[in-house]
This record gives C-alpha cells, structure tokens and sequence, in this order.
C-alpha cells in the first residue's frame, strides 16, 4: 500500500485549483460573488474527480497485487526454494548453544573430549572476518566436549597436506594426537591430491569420523569436488553442502541451484558470506557450525574410547614459511634469494628468486634418493589466460656440489641455456638433461592469490644444491616460493604426483 499514498500525495500535490480574487473591502460585486460560487462547484467537482480516480488506482492496484500473488502461488520463484533452505535469522542464542552442549554430552561418556582436526583454506583458517574466533573451527572449540586443531593454510588446497599432514601435525605439536573427527573444507582452493590426504589419514585413524565441507564462492565459484566427494562416502564419511539448512546429509548443488550467477542469489544467502563474496561471513560459519554438530550427534559413535592409531608409512618432511617467514632449518639461502614478507597486510611469505636466479641449500637425511617438491605462489589476472600469469616460469637444477650450481648460473646468465617453451608457458619442447620445468601456473587458472605444487627434481643423502632460474622476465612478480616436500608415504601409497 506504500506504493498507493504516494500516488494519493502526489495527487494532492497537483491541485492548481485557483485562489481567490484579492478584493478591496466592500468592493464585492454581484459578478465576483457568482464566480466565487462557481469556483466553489468547480473545486468540489474535482474533488470527487480525485477520489474517484484514487480508488479506480486503489482497486485496480489491489486487483493487479492480488492477481500477482495468485500467480506466484502457482508458479513459485525457484529461489523461494533456497530462502527456505538459508534461514538468514540463525540461531545462535544461549538456548541452543546449551541444547548443543547437552547433546553432546550425552553421547560422549565421563571426561572424554573428543580430538577434531580441520584442514582447508582460507575460509576454515578465519580470514575476512573481524574475529577469526567466529570461524566455525573455533566455534566448534567452544563446545566444552570438543577439543579442535585447526591446521587450514590460507591460499592454499589439499595438495600441500595431502604431502605433508605429518609434518602439519608435527609443528603443531600435534604428530601423537588420536583425533576422532576430521573435516575438510578444499572445494575452493584445489582438490589435488585429496585422494592421498583421505588415505594417509584413513591409514592413520581408520574410525574417524570423515566429513567433508563443500562450499561455493559467489565471486570466483569452486572446484567440482563430485570425486572427492565420492572418496569421503566411500570411506564411510559425510559431505555437508553450504548452504543447506535441512539435513546436513541432503545433497544440493550450489552452482546449479542458483545458475552460477551472484545477480540469483537472494539476499538471505549472501548474508552468509562475508563482504567479498568469497569467504564466509560470521552467520556462515555460525550455519556450518551447527551443521557439523549435527552430524557428529547423529552419526558419530563415541561409546568407547578410539582405537590405537594407525601408521603414517614413512611420514613425510615438509617445511613451509609461507606464514611466518621462519625457516627452522633447510632450505638455507646461499646466493641470490630473499625471504620477503609480500603481502604485508595479510602477512604471507616467500623467499623470492631474484633476476639471476638463487641457490639454496638442501641436507638430505634419507639414505635413498628422494623427489622433491617445491610449492609456490600462483595468479592469473585474467582467470582462464596463462599469458597473464602474474609470475615466471622457472627452471630447476639439484647437484651435489655448490661449485657445480655456481656454473649452471653462470651458464643461465649469460644466455648460454637453452630451454624452449611452448606459447602458452604450460611445458616445454627441449631442456638440457639434469634441469627440471616448473610454468608457475596453477592447474585451474585462478584470478586469486593461491599457492601449487610442483616436482623439481631428485634429492641425493647428504648435502645439494638447488638452483632456480625464471626463464622469462616479464612477469610483475618474482617467482615467490614457500615450502619444500619430501613424502615417503606418498610413494608407498603409489602417489607420483599426477595419478594413482
């Protein structure tokens, strides 16, 4: 009815009825009394004019209103559905957080407390929120029966702790903990390697409870985690789809629900995500929270105390100052590198290959051979074009001697290597035996800031020298680099880094 006082007002806005005549005192004629009478009937005229007019409008309106309301009762809006589903008043009151508590407690026998490790990106880490205490990891800590430990990298996939989860757990002084629940949360930043990571911990606690948190950025979509998915069912795990507000079991495609276009989204669902439209805001992390206890009322079994865990099959040493910018030992810098912090405000770090290229040192403490990875910084201005990646590929060689990696640079710098690269940068034609190519490209072109992973060549026991040159310097960025793997399981699982 809003719609109709205005009309109404606007209607009494446009009455241009005429004022009367300015008349000298006792100088009323016959003729202006006449027209003031006329202009008397005129005005009460157009009075009833205007009201008829305004309830014609009215009825008509209220007509056209109810006929809508018809129509929309018979033909509902698809996204009707999904405002059902997002409830955006969600209930965080002290009421419920003590129904949560009680339930929990009553499956979880005595003192227990349940171990929970969460891995993932961003998102589970805490970023885009005022208080990182309101991502669902840490409000899950705040159930008095859950013990959480939250290991989740920011710009970062299942790559990196799918090589190396013991490390992980290692540095968080964590490598002994029997955890109970695992969750993962990768559909945004990269499924790689997820099989492996699923396995490695499945192998090392066969009765966790598995389940997967499958989100979607309004922004820059996801990943299609359909296989990743399968893997968690398969292992006897559950897949929670953001944002379901029914059964966390029910399945429920984002993408396809709202067309992959944030202009469909209602409003209650991006009140869901934080003011990117990328991460989760609080009330998000607050509906993931609570679905996640939901599945551990009604589908975990913690009536007996957990089994004695399993093998890590060799483990893994990795070593990331992504973070931090702390290298607690190797790689130690010899020549031609920086350990910068590039991202001040999100406090991300890299060492940096300068123009000539650097060379670290790597002690190798196995007695066999070992493949090493090195992960790194990617981004794409333009998301699906690898011209526009914002960092060099570069070239890798490892020997066992510093003098030997001195040469090779000075081979590079003056132009005397020979590497041929396709146009779009993704490989390479020909390279000189002992170097190794890394494009620097992420396997999903992404318009973001996320790190990859990729093979740089074989570690001999004992000391090595890696030296790493960008090949083309056009790039706006130096090649950034933040950790370095080494997986032994990950070989006695049958993972090279590709395919099973």
């Amino acid at each position: 009815m809003h719609n109709f006082k205005f009309d109404t007002m606007n209607c009494k806005k446009r009455r241009t009825w005429p004022e009367e005549s300015s008349l000298s005192s006792g100088g009323v004629s016959s003729y202006a009394f006449s027209s003031n009478r006329q202009m008397t009937k005129i005005r009460f005229l157009m009075l009833l004019a205007c009201c008829a007019w305004i309830s014609v409008s009215i009825c008509n309106s209220d007509y056209d209103f109810r006929n809508r309301e018809l129509q929309e009762e018979s033909e509902p809006n698809k996204n009707d559905q999904l405002v059902d589903i997002v409830n955006a008043h969600l209930s965080e009151d002290n009421q419920d957080q003590e129904e949560r508590r009680t339930a929990l407690n009553s499956i979880i026998e005595g003192d227990r407390k349940l171990n929970v490790l969460t891995l993932g990106g961003s998102i589970t880490w805490g970023a885009e929120i005022e208080d990182r205490n309101d991502a669902y990891p840490f409000l899950l800590h705040k159930n008095e029966k859950l013990l959480v430990t939250n290991l989740a990298i920011r710009a970062t996939g299942s790559y990196y702790p799918a090589q190396c989860i013991s490390s992980m757990l290692r540095d968080a002084e964590e490598i002994n903990s029997n955890f109970d629940i695992i969750i993962f949360e990768f559909s945004i930043n990269g499924l790689h390697g997820f099989e492996l990571l699923f396995k490695r911990l499945k192998e090392r606690f066969p009765n966790a409870l598995m389940i997967y948190i499958d989100l979607y950025s309004i922004r820059n979509a996801a990943w299609d985690s359909h296989d990743a998915q399968i893997v968690v069912k398969e292992g006897g795990g559950f897949v929670y789809h953001f944002p379901n507000k029914g059964d966390p079991t029910e399945d429920f495609d984002f993408q396809t629900q709202f067309i992959n276009t944030k202009d469909d989204v209602p409003e209650e669902v991006k009140n869901l995500y934080a003011h990117d439209n990328h991460h989760l805001g609080v009330l998000g992390h607050t509906l993931v929270e609570q679905k996640i206890v939901e599945l551990i009322l009604n589908h975990g079994d913690f009536s007996t105390e957990p089994p004695p865990i399993g093998s890590w099959l060799g483990g893994d040493r990795c070593i990331s100052w992504f973070e931090d910018g702390k290298i607690p030992h190797m790689p130690e810098i010899i020549e031609g590198g920086k350990m910068n912090e590039w991202d001040e405000e999100k406090h991300k770090w890299a060492i940096e290959v300068q123009v000539n290229g650097t060379i670290l040192e790597y002690d190798h403490d196995g007695t066999e051979d070992a493949p090493i990875q090195i992960q790194h910084m990617t981004k794409c201005d333009h998301a699906h074009d690898p011209l526009t990646s914002r960092y060099p590929p570069v070239v890798v060689r490892i020997d066992p001697e510093i003098a030997i990696s001195k040469e090779a640079m000075k081979q590079a710098v003056s132009g005397q290597l020979e590497v041929k690269v396709k146009e779009n940068h993704e490989g390479v034609t020909s390279i000189p035996n002992r170097w190794t190519y890394i494009n620097a490209l992420h396997k999903k072109r992404r318009g973001f800031h996320v790190t990859s992973i990729s093979h740089a060549g074989i570690l001999k026991p004992g000391k090595n020298f890696v030296y790493i040159y960008p090949i083309i310097e056009m790039k706006r960025s130096p090649f950034r680099m933040t950790a370095t793997i080494i997986c032994e399981a990950c070989g006695r699982l049958g993972w090279n880094g590709e395919v099973w």
